[in-house]
């Protein structure tokens, strides 16, 4: 994000971090003008730093690229209230010589790079990096059995953060639900879902998918191989983190089956 004084007062430019000599761009400053992207630069060794200068005061921008710095025109002067430079990222590519270089477009789990949008393709949702938002809400809010499955992992599920905004730790890898690599449910006396609905009555759709569930809690517990019940598909020792994903992925599919088919 750039938005400083204009002119050749303030500006940030690119510099090798271990060679600290300048890459041959043009200076980069301007008021209000938002994200950008910088050309490619290949630095020695991976390491680029990004020095600022100043020239200590800030004018007025006039909106038509000149400054006003004179108190009776400019109140605010000389701290006009630029936000300054923030370095968002950097655009990786691949190079070597006698080859063409190409953009790597992937990003955080499940996002891929539209060059298009400027936007990361999240498989079901628009991700704007900027804001560190989706574009559209959490599409599984709209059924309820699918918050009550993450109800049951002690969350709530957020309508545009990814990934809990904490994807150090979360991945949300098609933009429908975070997931947590580590997490192993715990098996809870009268079902997953008896706990958080009180009052609610399960239907013999609901009490089957609960005792597929548990059944298959069972096989990720202790190693085993996973077969799903509904396809007879199975894939022999899954890893524990596939196993997690793939049965929760089966108990809300079967979930949302009951409740759109009404059994």
């Amino acid at each position: 994000m750039v938005d400083v004084e204009d002119g050749p007062g303030d500006y940030a430019k690119l510099r090798d971090g271990d060679t600290l000599q300048d890459f041959s761009i043009s200076p980069i400053g301007g008021y209000h003008r938002g994200q950008i992207w910088t050309p490619w630069v290949q630095p020695q060794a991976g390491h680029i730093v990004i020095p600022f200068v100043s020239d200590g005061q800030n004018c007025c921008p006039d909106g038509m690229g000149g400054l006003i710095c004179t108190p009776n025109l400019c109140p605010s002067y000389p701290n006009y209230p630029y936000q300054g430079i923030v370095a968002q990222g950097y655009e990786y590519q691949r190079y070597q010589t006698g080859a063409a270089n190409f953009t790597i477009p992937l990003r955080f789990p499940g996002q891929y790079f539209d060059s298009e949008t400027d936007h990361f393709e999240n498989w079901n949702r628009y991700y704007d990096p900027p804001i560190g938002r989706y574009l559209q809400p959490e599409p599984l809010l709209e059924h309820p059995r699918r918050s009550r499955v993450t109800a049951l992992q002690g969350r709530t599920l957020p309508a545009y953060p990814y990934a809990l905004n904490n994807p150090l730790h979360f991945t949300d890898e098609t933009g429908l639900a975070p997931w947590d690599p580590p997490w192993i449910p715990p098996k809870v006396p009268g079902g997953p879902f008896a706990v958080c609905e009180p009052g609610h009555e399960e239907t013999p759709c609901e009490l089957q998918c609960m005792e597929d569930y548990e059944r298959n809690a069972d096989i990720c517990r202790k190693g085993g191989s996973l077969k799903d019940r509904q396809t007879g598909l199975g894939v022999p020792k899954y890893s524990k983190r596939a196993c997690w994903e793939r049965i929760a992925q089966i108990l809300g599919d079967c979930l949302m089956e009951c409740e759109r088919s009404g059994k």
